[in-house]
């Protein structure tokens, strides 16, 4: 081996152990001072997306500056709950279905509006659950099969679907026919385990990309503009609603579409700001999402309950939503968990 190679390995080898020097210092750091969200994430084959069970850790907000750090906790069949429950029918039963808005990113478990709807469901009605269904980063189509082969076992008499006016217009839905597309599984079992891994994975996605990418203003959010993109997905929502209503209607399940909407519609300040910094804005419709999916309802003879007259209503400067993660806050879980209650109370045998 000539001294010219030799040479070159001996610095990239000094490279490559300056760089695991470097990760296992940062791993080390973040542990004590900075601790990371570690995945719990798993895949089903019919499902897509789901947490692993029996799993506690702590969940903090994915940005630099905290606003939030929590627990959680699953059960032996992997829902945020901190009891079992028996597949078999064992009084009133509710299931809440839904994205990281109904998993409750921010919050304590028994303050979601999940489990605060079943607190005063319970004042009045004696043995009631409510259980959490959510899953952070899931989707309407997730919904609708997470509930045909892992909800139905419960034997629900009643189903909570939360759609988040917000993300869950990002596809078109499928329903019947949908196959999940389950990623590489080996980057989440290394965000389940390294703290560096997943604050440099943080760091990319949250920080670096934006900072690369173009310094136009962006189009405005799907949810706000009638583009092609936005018709197609509407399409696919009033094509899915009949589907979701066959699936209960045979299980013998009252089916209800809540309406969670995104904070930029709650707070005219963070309305502003978004007509801002996006271009096209002069077409922007603040709630067609919102008008559309009730004329998909109405259409379907679907029960629905719309949470954003409420919101919109007692808001004062951000009142329900977290101001840089964007999900709901503990006051926002409270004042949707009232409104679900005093619509759902009369609902309760």
């Amino acid at each position: 081996m000539n001294k010219k190679i030799k040479k070159i390995l001996q610095n990239l080898l000094l490279l490559l152990g300056g760089l695991l020097f470097f990760f296992l210092m940062l791993e080390v750091g973040l542990r004590i001072f900075f601790p990371q969200t570690l995945s719990i994430a798993t895949f089903d084959e019919n499902y897509g997306l789901s947490m692993k069970a029996n799993t506690e850790i702590m969940f903090y907000n994915k940005q630099l500056v905290r606003e939030f750090g929590h627990s959680v906790k699953t059960n032996s069949d992997g829902l945020r709950e901190d009891v079992d429950y028996s597949f078999e029918e064992d009084g009133f039963r509710i299931l809440s279905i839904g994205d990281s808005f109904t998993f409750g990113n921010g919050v304590e478990s028994n303050e979601t509006f999940t489990k605060l709807l079943e607190k005063q469901l319970k004042e009045d009605s004696g043995e009631l659950e409510v259980i959490n269904f959510g899953v952070s980063g899931i989707e309407p189509s997730h919904y609708y099969k997470r509930l045909e082969h892992k909800g139905l076992k419960y034997h629900p008499d009643m189903v909570l679907v939360n759609i988040f006016v917000g993300n869950d217009f990002g596809y078109e839905i499928e329903t019947v026919n949908f196959k999940p597309n389950n990623p590489n599984p080996l980057p989440f079992w290394i965000a389940s385990k390294s703290h560096a891994f997943k604050f440099l994975y943080v760091l990319m996605n949250n920080y670096a990309k934006p900072l690369l990418s173009s310094k136009e203003k962006p189009n405005l959010p799907t949810i706000y503009s009638s583009t092609e993109r936005y018709n197609k997905i509407m399409n696919s929502f009033r094509e899915a609603v009949p589907e979701f209503n066959k699936l209960a209607k045979q299980n013998g399940i009252e089916l209800v579409f809540v309406i969670l909407p995104d904070r930029g519609q709650v707070d005219d300040n963070l309305w502003e700001k978004l007509l801002d910094s996006h271009k096209s804005s002069e077409n922007a419709s603040r709630f067609q999402v919102q008008k559309d999916l009730q004329n998909i309802f109405d259409e379907t003879n679907s029960k629905y309950i719309d949470t954003t007259p409420f919101l919109v209503k007692l808001n004062k400067n951000n009142t329900f939503y977290y101001n840089i993660d964007g999900h709901l806050n503990t006051k926002g879980h409270e004042l949707v968990g009232s409104v679900l209650y005093s619509k759902l109370k009369t609902e309760i045998p």
